[in-house]
């Protein structure tokens, strides 16, 4: 499972959050029933606490006794030597909140909040760490108790009544689409990624052309939310017609993401082109959506501002319209879409209610996104708007994704197409040949029909691969993780076991092994898989503080 923690960090650092304090902070009821206990010098109830919490999984949730909202206690397990506990996630430091108090007596830390039951949160801990290196590896942890991992840094909290996600729930009686893996090959570092083309069901080279989706951050939106899986549900439900898509790799995202008019110029002039002449995707800009979650979503507003007669849609996720240039003003695109002429364009955009914070003390993610909305509807744009109970996460961004393209792609846009600009001629790109990707197929297998079953067809596709498909080491890994991330962790452990047998000298198969062993609840597995990954790489400070957290846990 790949160590996601310099991704992670580009998406939550500096999100501290700005809100009033509440005037007196909720309260834990069983923690109070502890505090009395340990007060009476009870033996062993400290002890009793950590053997409950270990088998029913952390967070702790209580009912608040107010509408809508539950308690959601936060706990770590510290020493007599801790000293500062922080919580990332629902609150995020330096919000007083986010500190773990010590409970009187024990090594207990923990916080108390009263969070919508609607919530969906990721979050993560913060121990006995600086400014300077509270977010490195030994002092930012994932909850060694937690239920639900997200990644090898973050875990899951879901309410009670948190939104369902049907559009990542797979149907058996759904056609697929397929998804094809390509490299540009350039002498431009800028140029040299990777990009995945989704095809819908029953796609053909002739005919009528396509609706195009673009998305930026092609690996995440491939993987992490499976975008493909969407998009054929979306299809066969009739909310969508078929689209194909195009989905960028990055290179380097906080480059090419904060307004780049380089890199916005070589995406429209450059690969949607490309993927036009290659692909049977749509040249009206009214049937192009433009997509991205946080950076992404600022990079496709700015890419649309800049290429109206490409992008017609802007799909934007958490955008990050915080943002400014250095020692500049924030909240630049605001100001870019306030100070022109309205262009013909359209929007769908979402934020998290617990997103308030950026890295801009003079706004928030969330007032960013409120401003620019507010901006573009004063201007006459017709802009689709919704905020979700949850901070920046994967999670949240995942479910909601099919309500923006069903916004975008299901209801024609009553606007004029925008005149396409002469420009210079531009060099060609060298891509190579499409890779069929078997990560949806192996993927679709584990969900419907279990692990077994995705095994066997990996096995099938490997000893007679006539169609060409992607079988290497990060495509099974990829597929194996993916069912970990939709709650299929059982259905990943065949494909990750067979990746440790072909690959068993890289740590990152046995890594992933140990995750989902993990995410089981097997600890022993977990052990042995973890120490294999640590002696194959003993950097992996991660898998090596699970270890050490496992192994003081009683069977």
């Amino acid at each position: 499972m790949r160590t996601s923690l310099p991704f992670i960090l580009t998406l939550v650092v500096g999100y501290g959050l700005c809100y009033a304090q509440r005037p007196e902070r909720p309260h834990s009821p069983r923690l109070s029933a502890l505090e009395k206990k340990l007060a009476a010098h009870e033996a062993g109830a400290e002890d009793a606490l950590w053997r409950q919490l270990a088998a029913e999984g952390t967070p702790i949730v209580e009912d608040a006794h107010e509408p809508g909202h539950f308690l959601v206690t936060f706990v770590w397990r510290g020493t007599a030597a801790t000293h500062r506990v922080q919580l990332t996630g629902p609150v995020d430091p330096p919000q007083p909140e986010s500190d773990l108090a010590r409970v009187p007596g024990s090594n207990i830390f923990a916080t108390t909040l009263s969070l919508p039951d609607t919530g969906r949160f990721t979050y993560f801990f913060i121990v006995d760490g600086d400014d300077a290196t509270k977010l490195q590896p030994g002092h930012a942890h994932h909850d060694p108790l937690s239920r639900h991992p997200f990644d090898t840094l973050q875990s899951i909290l879901e309410l009670p009544r948190a939104p369902k996600q049907p559009s990542i729930v797979a149907h058996s009686d759904v056609p697929t689409g397929t998804l094809w893996r390509h490299t540009i090959r350039a002498a431009t570092p800028q140029q040299q990624r990777q990009l995945f083309v989704y095809t819908p069901p029953g796609y053909s080279e002739k005919g009528p052309v396509y609706p195009l989706l673009v998305a930026f951050d092609g690996e995440t939106a491939t993987g992490v939310i499976p975008t493909w899986l969407i998009l054929d549900e979306l299809i066969a439900a009739k909310r969508i017609p078929p689209v194909v898509a195009l989905f960028i790799g990055n290179v380097d995202r906080m480059h090419d993401l904060a307004p780049n008019p380089a890199f916005a110029d070589f995406v429209a002039l450059d690969l949607v082109p490309w993927m036009r002449a290659h692909y049977r995707a749509t040249s009206d800009p009214r049937r192009t959506v433009i997509s991205g979650i946080s950076l992404g979503g600022l990079a496709s507003a700015h890419a649309a501002f800049r290429h109206p007669e490409v992008f017609g849609n802007v799909l934007s996720q958490s955008g990050s319209f915080w943002w400014g240039p250095e020692n500049q003003e924030p909240e630049q695109t605001a100001r870019d879409f306030a100070q022109a002429a309205r262009l013909p364009l359209r929007f769908w955009m979402e934020v998290g209610s617990f997103e308030i914070g950026g890295p801009r003390a003079e706004t928030t993610q969330l007032a960013g996104n409120r401003h620019l909305r507010d901006v573009l509807r004063a201007r006459g744009y017709d802009v689709s708007y919704q905020e979700f109970a949850g901070n920046h996460t994967y999670v949240c961004w995942r479910g909601t994704l099919a309500d923006g393209l069903a916004a975008l792609f299901g209801t024609p846009p009553k606007l004029p197409a925008s005149r396409s600009p002469r420009v210079a001629a531009r060099p060609p790109l060298d891509i190579a040949s499409a890779v069929r990707s078997s990560l949806p197929v192996l993927v679709r297998t584990g969900l419907l029909s279990g692990g077994d079953a995705a095994l066997a067809e990996a096995k099938r596709l490997f000893a007679n691969n006539a169609d060409s498909y992607a079988l290497d080491e990060d495509e099974i890994n990829g597929a194996g993780c993916m069912l970990m991330t939709v709650d299929h962790p059982q259905d990943a452990l065949g494909l990750l076991h067979w990746n440790t047998e072909r690959f068993p000298k890289s740590a990152n198969t046995w890594d992933s092994l140990a995750w989902a062993y993990y995410q089981i609840g097997d600890r022993l597995a977990a052990i042995a898989n973890f120490k294999e990954d640590v002696r194959l790489d003993p950097k992996n400070a991660v898998a090596a503080e699970l270890l050490t957290v496992l192994s003081r846990q009683r069977p």
